[in-house]
């Protein structure tokens, strides 16, 4: 599906790591309760495809106390 979208047009997805989190994110406004890499399953868009395994990246912050 990613595939299909970039050859359609849109922008390729980027990377997204611990250090754009830091960026998005930055201290000591925020504090990460949980981060780490991932894989996340694409449901398969026609009859008979598996899964599409995609790298994903995941994020659990929280304001941090003042």
């Amino acid at each position: 599906m990613v595939r299909r979208c970039v050859a359609a047009g849109l922008r390729a997805p980027r990377h997204f790591g611990a250090a754009q989190l830091a960026e998005a994110f930055p201290g000591p406004g925020w504090q990460v309760v949980e981060a780490g890499l991932g894989t996340v399953h694409g449901v398969p868009l026609r009859p008979g495809e598996g899964l599409q395994d995609i790298p994903s990246y995941h994020a659990v912050l929280r304001r941090a106390p003042r």
